[in-house]
């Protein structure tokens, strides 16, 4: 079931906030709600990923146990939603076989950042890279560490990887923006252990390799990075991406 509801039938409390940019957490103010153990923590993150749509009960038992469930699954699913109701209120509603995490806009800090994103994007559009550079980089600023940090399931193992490569995705942007306002010395650093974590991703080679170059050390510059990539020549404004 993937019935979307509209999103303005969720009230939106001020004081109140969730996180996938990270360890899942929610908050009241400054107090950190107790989510519960890892499962239903799981069950809360799928909930947040699709929130104010229904998400069925079936979606909710596969993305916890794949193939192989146990004869429990149901009604441990059940118990979990029912746990988080009395940590949340009536934020999760039941719509037959499913149930919906209703959420204000801001209140995710995964929509914020999307909200950054796209900001800095029309900033660089518009001809103004150092807006678009600044806004990118509150945006990667939001991030906690792995997403979903600690969750079981396949699901979170999905969601994990999607938003790893997002960030991945936006952290380049930015990158291409500091080269292309010439900011290319303070970034060696930063590429080398970029590409030491992501050794086959040829655009992070490429830009390691063009800010060496402007670095007046092109002799350690690969000319044959993982792939074949040659190094990037100057960017003519961030990369397409893929927050949305």
């Amino acid at each position: 079931m993937n019935e979307a509801l509209p999103a303005a039938s969720a009230a939106a409390d001020p004081a109140a906030s969730f996180s996938l940019l990270g360890p899942v957490q929610a908050h009241h103010g400054a107090l950190a709600l107790p989510l519960g153990p890892p499962q239903q923590r799981a069950v809360l993150a799928m909930l947040l990923c699709r929130h104010n749509t229904v998400v069925d009960t079936g979606e909710l038992v596969d993305g916890l146990w794949g193939e192989a469930p146990p004869h429990t699954a149901v009604g441990t699913v059940r118990s979990y939603v029912y746990r988080l109701r009395r940590i949340l209120g009536d934020r999760i509603d039941t719509h037959g076989q499913g149930y919906r995490l209703r959420l204000g806009h801001g209140e995710l800090d995964l929509c914020r950042f999307e909200d950054l994103v796209a900001e800095a994007r029309g900033a660089a559009a518009d001809g103004d890279p150092a807006a678009a550079r600044d806004g990118l980089a509150k945006g990667l600023g939001m991030w906690r560490g792995t997403p979903l940090a600690g969750l079981p399931g396949p699901q979170a193992r999905i969601q994990r990887d999607r938003l790893a490569e997002l960030r991945l995705s936006v952290l380049v942007e930015r990158i291409e923006l500091d080269l292309l306002l010439d900011r290319h010395a303070r970034l060696v650093g930063e590429l080398t252990g970029l590409c030491a974590e992501h050794p086959r991703h040829d655009r992070l080679r490429a830009l390691l390799d063009t800010v060496l170059e402007r670095s007046g050390r092109g002799g350690e510059a690969r000319t044959a990075p993982p792939g074949g990539a040659r190094p990037a020549g100057p960017p003519q404004g961030p990369a397409p991406g893929t927050a949305a």
